[in-house]
Parts: C-alpha cells; sequence; structure tokens
C-alpha cells in the first residue's frame, strides 16, 4: 500500500507555510512603497498595496501644490491604485490554496503548490513593472530625464523591502516545493522502504550549485540591491545574502540526513569568527576571522566555509556598523571560504593540510580577492564618479591594509591550522560529519 495523504503538515513543508504566511502578512500589513517626497513635507511616507492611490495623490498634491489635481493626470494612478489591490489579493488567495493543498493533500498537490508559489511571484514583478511606468510618467508631468535610476532606486515612488522579499521567497518556495513535500518513504506492502541518503549524481551537483550561488546569485541580489534599493536597505540585501549561502548547505544535508551537530559546528566556527574579530577591535586589520573562514572551508567544505564567512561579516558588523560595505565583506569572505573547501578537497579527504601552502593561500586570498572586493563598495558608494582613475585612486589606497590584513591572516594559519584542523576532523570522525 503506497501512502498518498497526509492529514497534517511535516515539518519540512512547514518552511512554505511560513513563506505563506509572510506573503499574506506583507500584502495586508507592511508597506511596499515609500515616497520620500511626501515624507519631508511632514506626511507618512511609507504605503501597502492598499493605499498606493492615497500615496500617489499625496504625491500629486505636492508636486502641483493644490489638492485639486486635473483628472487626467490622476485617473491613471487611480487605476494602478487598483490593480495593486488586485494582484495583492490574488497573492493571498494563492498563498491560502497553497496551505489548504498542503494542510489535506501534502503527497500528491506538490505540483500544484509550486504553481501557487510561481503564481505569487508575479505579483511583485508586476509591482515592479508598474513602478516603473508611474515613476516615467511622473518624470514626464515635471520634465526631468527618466534615466534607470530615477526609475527605480531614486524615483519619485519606491520599492520597499517587502516586495522584493515576497519575490526572493517565491521563487524559493516554488523550487523546493516538490522536494519539500515528497514523502520521506514509501510503504509497499508491509516492508517500509527509505529513499536513498545519498547518491553520485547529487554529490556531483552540489559542487556545481554552490559555483552557480557563489558566481551569478550573490553578485545578482548585490546588483539588484544596488539599482533597486541604493543605500537604504543594507540589512536586507544583507539577510539574501545569507539565504543564498545557505541553500547549497541545505542541499547538501537533505540526501545525506542533517544532523543538530553538524549546525552547531557550523555556528561555532562562526561564534569564533565574530568574537575573533570583535576580541583585536583595536588593531587595525589584524583580525582572525579570515583565516577562521579559510579553516572553515578547508575542514567542513566550500558551502560551510562559504556560510560561515557570511555570517561572520553579517554578524560582527552589527557591533562594528552595518553599512553599504557589510553585502561586499559577506561576498568577500564567502569566497575565500568556498575557494579555500574547492582547492584543499584533497587535504579535507585524507587529513593532512599542508601548512605553507594555507598560510600562502591565505595571504593571496586576502590580498587579491577579499581586499579588492571590499575596495569596489568604496568607490561605488565613497567616490562621486566611477572611472578608470578612481578604481586605480582606491585600490592603491588600500594595498597597505591589505597586505597587513593579508599577513596577519597568514600568521593566524601558521598557529591556528594544523591545531584546529585535528580538532575538526577528529569531531567528523567521531560524530559521522561529512564534510
Amino acid at each position: 500500500m503506497q501512502r498518498r495523504d497526509a492529514t497534517s503538515i511535516a515539518a519540512p513543508a512547514f518552511v512554505l507555510v511560513l513563506v505563506a504566511l509572510f506573503n499574506i502578512v506583507a500584502c495586508v500589513l507592511l508597506p511596499w512603497f515609500e515616497i520620500p517626497a511626501v515624507g519631508h513635507a511632514g506626511a507618512p511616507y511609507e504605503f501597502t498595496a492598499y493605499a498606493f492611490a492615497s500615496g500617489a495623490r499625496a504625491l500629486l498634491s505636492q508636486l502641483y501644490g493644490a489638492s485639486t489635481i486635473p483628472v487626467n493626470i490622476w485617473a491613471p494612478f487611480e487605476t494602478w491604485g487598483w490593480v495593486v489591490r488586485v494582484t495583492a489579493l490574488a497573492d493571498i488567495a494563492c498563498m491560502v490554496v497553497a496551505m489548504l493543498l498542503m494542510w489535506r493533500f501534502r503527497t500528491t498537490s506538490a505540483r500544484m503548490v509550486r504553481r501557487c508559489f510561481v503564481a505569487s511571484c508575479m505579483v511583485p514583478c508586476l509591482t515592479i513593472a508598474l513602478l516603473v511606468v508611474c515613476n516615467a510618467s511622473l518624470h514626464a508631468l515635471t520634465g526631468q530625464v527618466p534615466t534607470l535610476a530615477n526609475l527605480t532606486s531614486k524615483g519619485f515612488i519606491r520599492l520597499t523591502y517587502v516586495p522584493l522579499a515576497q519575490l526572493f521567497s517565491g521563487l524559493a518556495a516554488a523550487l523546493s516545493a516538490e522536494r519539500l513535500l515528497a514523502p520521506p518513504h514509501e510503504l509497499v506492502g508491509e516492508e517500509r522502504v527509505t529513499w536513498s541518503v545519498q547518491n553520485d549524481g547529487d554529490a556531483r551537483n552540489r559542487p556545481r550549485l554552490s559555483l552557480i550561488v557563489i558566481a551569478v546569485i550573490v553578485p545578482l541580489i548585490m546588483g539588484l540591491g544596488i539599482v533597486l534599493l541604493g543605500n537604504r536597505s543594507q540589512v536586507f540585501i544583507s539577510l539574501c545574502l545569507v539565504i543564498a549561502a545557505m541553500a547549497p548547505f541545505a542541499w547538501s544535508f537533505e540526501h545525506r540526513g542533517p544532523q543538530a551537530r553538524e549546525i552547531v559546528l557550523i555556528a561555532v566556527m562562526t561564534a569564533l569568527s565574530v568574537a575573533g574579530r570583535l576580541a583585536l577591535f583595536m588593531v587595525p586589520q589584524v583580525k582572525p576571522t579570515s583565516a577562521l573562514v579559510i579553516i572553515s572551508g578547508i575542514w567542513l567544505g566550500p558551502e560551510a566555509g562559504c556560510l560561515v564567512g557570511m555570517l561572520s561579516a553579517f554578524t560582527s558588523n552589527f557591533f562594528f556598523g552595518q553599512g553599504p560595505w557589510t553585502p561586499w565583506q559577506m561576498f568577500g569572505f564567502g569566497c575565500i571560504g568556498f575557494l579555500a573547501g574547492v582547492l584543499f578537497k584533497g587535504s579535507r579527504k585524507s587529513g593532512v593540510t599542508n601548512r605553507a601552502l594555507t598560510c600562502i593561500y591565505g595571504f593571496i586570498s586576502v590580498m587579491l580577492i577579499y581586499g579588492p572586493i571590499v575596495d569596489t563598495s568604496s568607490v561605488l558608494y565613497g567616490m562621486g564618479a566611477m572611472n578608470a582613475r578612481a578604481f586605480g585612486a582606491v585600490y592603491l589606497a588600500g594595498v597597505p591594509f591589505n597586505f597587513v590584513h593579508a599577513v596577519s591572516t597568514a600568521l593566524f594559519l601558521f598557529f591556528l591550522a594544523d591545531p584546529m584542523g585535528k580538532k575538526l576532523a577528529r569531531i567528523q570522525r567521531k560524530y559521522g560529519i561529512a564534510g
């Protein structure tokens, strides 16, 4: 007898329920739009999906200097307001249907649930398109040039983090719906057949997924954050990067039975990296964070190295200060942790690392990867113009700081790589933790 139905929601599927609930709450309560010009006049400048028309009216009233707006100008904005409301209601309906399907027919409705989440992704996409159209109309009324920045991050009407969060969470839920809703086993007669814990195909796909995340998805999130959000949502961009870094890590867990001790080990390495950065705050650029991220990548694998690096930068900056540099620091630490796991794969399997090669990699990775990545953020957010001269000046000015950071990383690796590597290898052997 093969089990088909379920009368309750299993733990993995509960992630999809949380995404659906977030979409519902976002549509009803959270602000989708912000109009800074209205806020400067002393009025509320953040608006939910259902208050778009009132926000647009306040902006047009300010532009025209009176409460009476010509009908031919106001009519399109009123229509667009109704479009936003209808799409928000459609998103709510899709999420309600998805939760009902998961509750009653978990194992037979995966495709329908996925389609519901795909449909919900159309709402933020339509919102972004509508935002561009509204800003183009407003720029035409005021005689301004409709550049890309003026239509998005510097427009009259701007997006908050909510529609983007709905878009990313909906895409992630749509991609993982069938896997999260799949039954952990089937019942054939009286015998339970367990799904394969790990197979060669999955083992080959994990590095590819990790490479796609670190080389494509993470830069894409940073680029969208710069274009659509500007300098206003570093924490949200950083959270998106953390979620992206967790994707290959969760994938590597899925086919070999996740254990709490593995997650604890990642958390411990992250805590050590953060504590090391805080303990030596008084010494500029002399921090063990890069060394600990590299050690995590070598012994725990590229996915874990990337995750430890991103979490270390994000968490420690709650003490040092969040800013436009945070996503770039996360990207830099994630890259050196990921590459360490890839390049030292043989050392992880043999249980022995070459101290000299480890130190050389630490020096080169900080000098040529982490340093230039963080320096690039200084050009984007600290310079008035972006040209070859500006980039060259910032990179040259950053050489002494990167050199000190690279030398200190090599020294920390010289003293910490072997003892910590032996401890991590012993823990992996003792508890059967895969790297």
